[in-house]
């Protein structure tokens, strides 16, 4: 008995040694999950197939509400994107849609912006609505955007800002001239990235201009002007000091403010640039790829999707959710959602995570868009 039970001893001792050392790799496995930003290795899952064609923007509301805008118009899912609505059809894209509740929301369609307060079933263009940039909420309320002016007078650039959710604009012209196509904001610094223009019909395209404020626009810095042609496709704003443009297959990093850039190449081209707090930085390219980088895309980790098409919106919510659409209706997210249950409340307004960026209307790299551009009269 003294031999037996000495054994059971023995073996008492090894499964406690066993047992310290399993809990000792799940704390440290613990630890390094706790404090690290694990955004970047999410996992994409194919939600659903939509009927959506060459979607331009998409707007999450919340797990259920999603509002998209493709090549023939204005579409909304309560159901997270399993199945879809038409609210309003257009023959030309809807270039950025904005919703920051389930109800309340915006959309560019060219240069025309139009909001709405019933969910899409009604649409309104308020006062001076011509906007020639992006669409860049800071947060449900508060956002900025650039106009290009008159061409009689030169093509002034014209700063815009909102404070109740893009229904009503306030507009000031800033020195220079030029159409900028994006626009995004991080503190108080706001940079601009689009191209110079010049007199005559059409007007056509000079090449690159770059300009920033540090004084939440009271004041602008030009940057840079040159006659190189480029076709931004995105520009994102990354604490402390990053500045990051792309056109596609190059990205144009400054990590230092924008005192220099350098160009990395990149083998894929890239659609849109979207970022997760200041450390991961995401990307839709093409062939189905979606790509997110650690260094503010000097490198990038790619992961391909089931579809062959180009990933050309992507979004990333405040929490670090991702969403994206391909060329061909399928629609993504790092978070599996089952079909919603039947009977949802459509009146519930819930702030939005995030809102998506895409290509803007009219191109001022495309001279025949150009060659319509509804120049709006300066504000008195």
């Amino acid at each position: 008995m003294k031999h037996q039970n000495n054994f059971h001893d023995m073996d008492l001792k090894k499964l406690f040694q066993t047992f310290g050392v399993q809990t000792m790799k799940f704390v440290v496995l613990l630890i390094i999950l706790l404090f690290s930003n694990v955004n970047a290795q999410r996992e994409w899952f194919h939600r659903a197939a939509t009927p959506l064609v060459s979607v331009a923007s998409f707007s999450v509301v919340d797990s259920l509400y999603i509002y998209a805008t493709d090549s023939r118009g204005i579409h909304r899912s309560t159901d997270g994107g399993f199945s879809w609505i038409t609210l309003k059809t257009g023959y030309w894209e809807f270039d950025q849609i904005i919703f920051i509740s389930r109800n309340n929301g915006l959309v560019l369609r060219g240069p025309n912006l139009m909001t709405t307060t019933n969910g899409g079933i009604n649409w309104y263009q308020p006062l001076y609505n011509y906007i020639h940039s992006n669409i860049y909420l800071i947060d449900s309320l508060n956002g900025i955007a650039f106009r290009t002016g008159q061409e009689e007078l030169g093509f002034p650039i014209y700063f815009g800002r909102t404070n109740n959710g893009g229904y009503s604009w306030f507009w000031q012209e800033t020195p220079g001239s030029g159409s900028l196509k994006w626009i995004a904001q991080v503190d108080n610094i706001i940079w601009g990235i689009g191209a110079t223009l010049q007199y005559g019909y059409p007007a056509p395209v000079l090449g690159t201009l770059l300009r920033h404020s540090t004084d939440y626009g009271a004041t602008w810095s030009t940057d840079s002007v040159s006659s190189f042609h480029t076709e931004w496709s995105g520009l994102v704003l990354m604490r402390p000091n990053a500045v990051i443009a792309s056109t596609g297959r190059v990205l144009k990093i400054s990590t230092n403010g924008g005192t220099t850039f350098v160009h990395y190449l990149h083998p894929r081209k890239v659609y849109t640039i979207q970022k997760s707090g200041d450390s991961v930085l995401y990307a839709g390219t093409d062939s189905g790829y979606i790509a997110s980088s650690r260094d503010y895309g000097v490198t990038f980790t790619y992961t391909k999707l089931n579809t062959n098409k180009a990933i050309k919106c992507i979004e990333i919510t405040n929490n670090g959710d991702g969403y994206a659409f391909s060329d061909d209706g399928k629609f993504y997210s790092t978070v599996k959602l089952k079909m919603a249950p039947v009977g949802v409340d459509d009146e519930e307004d819930i702030l939005p995570e995030h809102f998506s960026l895409s290509q803007n209307y009219p191109n001022p790299f495309n001279r025949r868009q150009l060659s319509s551009f509804p120049y709006p009269k300066r504000d008195s």
